[in-house]
């Protein structure tokens, strides 16, 4: 598997998988359902990244499926921000949990994306406005607030909640 360069993980728990693949030459990354305690600094290459009903990071690793069981804290130490190359990254939550999402804004303050994205998406977001990153088309490095310039498509489906875009 030393030459995959796109892969697609559905309903996997065991973690080791992903950190055999870290260090290969991985473009894009799947994951859907997926519990895992890697870090996304490990993917040297890693250009695509997209999300669904995934628990991402440390301490987490018994929880089951759906974006809504990261805290703000957990989504931070994913260090999305400190990546390097994905240009596109998509967000999805599930529907099907609408009373228990409450947290939706909170773990997307905690995913900002690295300054050189080009293409965000965001499915089924749940919380009445975006976080102050998204809102100020801008991400935090180090502190500093750096302009996502290079961001040219935003997509958003299935966000009901939403009182006002980014401008």
């Amino acid at each position: 598997m030393s030459r995959v360069k796109h892969l697609s993980l559905y309903q996997v728990k065991d973690s080791n998988l992903l950190k055999d693949m870290a260090s290969r030459t991985l473009h894009t990354l799947l994951l859907r359902g997926v519990v895992t305690k890697i870090s996304f600094q490990d993917f040297k290459c890693l250009r695509i990244l997209k999300l669904r009903d995934t628990a991402l990071s440390e301490g987490i690793h018994d929880s089951v499926g759906d974006l809504v069981h990261l805290s703000k804290e957990e989504a931070i130490k994913a260090d999305l921000v400190g990546k390097k190359n994905p240009y596109k990254i998509e967000f999805h939550w599930n529907t099907s949990k609408e009373n228990a999402r409450r947290n939706d804004k909170d773990i997307l303050e905690g995913l900002k994306t690295p300054a050189n994205v080009k293409s965000l998406t965001i499915v089924n977001y749940s919380s009445d406005c975006f976080p102050t990153w998204i809102m100020n088309m801008s991400t935090n490095i180090g502190g500093k607030w750096i302009s996502l310039d290079k961001l040219v498509v935003i997509t958003s489906s299935g966000c009901r909640n939403v009182l006002r875009l980014p401008t």
